[in-house]
């Protein structure tokens, strides 16, 4: 079993890294576990647990520490080898942000 884990802030970019897994992995994860997360972001919940995604081969899971309800540990479980990595995933999507907002500054938006 493989297990990758990553902790992550909980904002546009952690959109960005979800749906890149779901590009990634070419699987569907759970809207409303992922709309349970921001939402108690934004009101400063924790500590809490989500399963986004949970098959025989596959958890994506998250969970958000006491007193830390600015960020989450996203956590995959694989039975199999998948590429890219979490780690990747989030790189990629911290770079797409890091463009998304260059541009901005370059159009003068």
């Amino acid at each position: 079993m493989t297990t990758e884990k990553v902790l992550l802030t909980i904002d546009d970019e952690l959109i960005l890294i979800l749906f890149g897994l779901e590009c990634a992995l070419d699987v569907e994860l759970d809207p409303d576990e992922t709309e349970r997360l921001f939402a108690n972001a934004k009101d400063k919940v924790s500590p809490q647990g989500y399963v986004f995604r949970q098959t025989a081969d596959l958890t994506i899971t998250g969970r958000v520490d006491d007193h830390e309800s600015e960020t989450v540990w996203v956590c995959i479980e694989s039975r199999k080898a998948y590429s890219p990595t979490l780690k990747q995933v989030a790189e990629r999507a911290r770079y797409q942000r890091f463009r998304r907002e260059r541009r901005r500054m370059t159009m003068g938006e």
